[in-house]
């Protein structure tokens, strides 16, 4: 029959010696990797999981300071709102006027503006009276409507300008 043959042995390698490629690790420092790995991992689990409810929480209270903040904004919007309506009052100005000492218009008085060249020769030379005013309705030709409206507009114009400068000084900006 079949003869026993006996299988090739393997070498060994003695004790001390590796192979390449093998690392020999006994049991405990095995297990004590594997604990580490596995605090290690649970550490980043958590740490994924806490940090975006911290943010979450930090979101929460900006949004609260932030309301907080606003309804203060609108409480002192409508102060002054209130302010504002009781200064516009006309009989509290009428009064206010009064203390500073005006008062209704008693008699108009007309001032000649710097001529802007759109009048004729014959515009420039009408007399004035002794004031140097002019009063409209005397005077014998009326300009163009087109020059009525571009000096009115001009005029307007530059009170604003006027008027915007002098409102910007007095509350310093």
């Amino acid at each position: 029959m079949l003869e026993r043959t006996a299988l090739p042995e393997t070498s060994r390698p003695a004790p001390g010696l590796r192979l390449p490629g093998r690392v020999g690790l006994s049991s405990q420092l095995l297990q004590f990797v594997v604990v580490v790995l596995g605090i290690a991992l649970v550490t980043f689990i958590m740490y994924l999981y806490v940090l975006p409810n911290s943010q979450i929480n930090a979101a929460h209270t900006k949004i609260a300071e932030l309301r907080a903040q606003k309804a203060e904004l609108q409480r002192q919007s409508s102060e002054v709102s209130k302010e504002i309506a009781l200064a516009s009052d006309l009989k509290s100005l009428e009064t206010r006027a009064r203390q500073l000492g005006m008062g209704p218009v008693q008699s108009a008085i007309y001032l000649p503006m710097p001529d802007s060249g759109a009048r004729q020769d014959s515009d420039r030379t009408q007399p004035a009276d002794s004031a140097g005013a002019v009063e409209p309705a005397t005077q014998n030709k009326s300009l163009p409507l087109g020059n009525i409206e571009r000096q009115a507009n001009q005029r307007l114009n530059g009170a604003a300008g006027w008027a915007d400068g002098l409102l910007s000084r007095l509350l310093g900006n």
